[in-house]
């Protein structure tokens, strides 16, 4: 039974490092995964079943297995319910030191102008 790595996923303690995107685990060679270990990592949207044996394993619905995977990604990078859309849309791709979102590649230009603004307003102000 295979699963690869949709996102980047830390290691567990004592390994440092994340598994890169597109890593697969084979539990026949893994000796940190069990079978049990695969199956969360792909219902909790971390990884997807890379053979049937896994999809089978699974018990989740291609459709089940996209939405539980775009949850993750909102998760490990701690989006708030209310920029989920905008970070869906890749209108936003995070948050920066201040909280403040980060734009991402499907942001209008208009937007980031007024968000430049904002910026080169904050940096001058004397007061």
């Amino acid at each position: 039974m295979k699963c690869s790595f949709v996102y980047p996923t830390p290691k567990a303690p004592p390994d440092k490092g994340a598994f890169p995107v597109g890593h697969v685990i084979d539990v026949r060679t893994a000796t940190r995964f069990t079978r049990q270990n695969i199956i969360v990592l792909c219902q909790i949207g971390a990884a997807k079943p890379a053979d049937a044996e896994c999809a089978e394993a699974v018990k989740r619905t291609p459709a089940q297995l996209i939405d539980a995977q775009c949850s993750y990604g909102r998760v490990m990078k701690g989006i708030h319910p209310d920029d989920f859309k905008a970070f869906d849309e890749g209108q936003m791709v995070g948050y920066d030191k201040k909280g403040e979102p980060i734009p991402g590649p499907n942001v209008e230009e208009e937007e980031l102008d007024i968000v430049e603004n904002e910026t080169e307003e904050e940096e001058y102000d004397d007061g």
